[in-house]
């Protein structure tokens, strides 16, 4: 069986759902095959050197860590991360760098 390079672009989607450049040229898959799957709306770009599947739907608290490295989710959204509730409250993620 032989792969296409859209098999192996699955095969190095990771365990959070997204695709990073750097997995794709240390596997030895041109990025130009990245710029044709964007182009033909396979792949969306979610951030630089990260991109997604179009058929799939991916945590975008992963995309807002990747962001802000010292990001903290907090109060609500901490307690619901933690299974302590059920309700979910976007504007708890602050920047741990600024003051609050």
């Amino acid at each position: 069986m032989v792969l296409t390079d859209l098999d192996s672009l699955k095969k190095l989607v990771r365990e959070n759902g997204y695709l990073y450049t750097k997995d794709v040229t240390n596997a030895g898959i041109r990025r130009e095959q990245l710029k044709k799957y964007l182009d033909e709306g396979i792949l969306i770009r979610e951030s630089r050197g990260i991109y997604s599947f179009a058929d799939s739907m991916n945590d975008e608290f992963v995309l807002l860590q990747s962001r802000c490295k010292k990001g903290i989710f907090s109060y609500g959204t901490a307690l619901y991360f933690h299974g302590l509730s059920d309700r979910f409250f976007a504007d708890d993620f602050h920047d741990s760098t600024k003051n609050l």
